[in-house]
């Protein structure tokens, strides 16, 4: 029973996890809107540039995230499909 009271708190982080991705994707879309329409000064287009690397680099860390916790899932599965 424990083996699947953790499998259901790592599907709870990967759901959670997966909101924030798609949080990450709904501001990159605005950044990407924004500097499509607008005649932006140098350094405002700068700073846009700087937030959309920024944003791409935790949506980046947070897919690597859902990786590792599959996999975690996974072994646990596996592990509870074995007893």
């Amino acid at each position: 029973m424990e083996i699947y009271t953790q499998i259901a708190k790592i599907t709870d982080k990967i759901r959670e996890t997966n909101g924030k991705i798609r949080g990450i994707d709904d501001q990159l879309c605005e950044k990407e809107v924004e500097l499509a329409n607008q005649e932006l000064a140098s350094d405002q287009r700068q700073e846009i540039e700087r937030q959309v690397h920024q944003l791409k680099g935790e949506k980046n860390n947070l897919l690597m995230a859902v990786e590792t916790l599959e996999s975690e899932r996974s072994q646990l599965e596996t592990l509870a499909d074995q007893t």
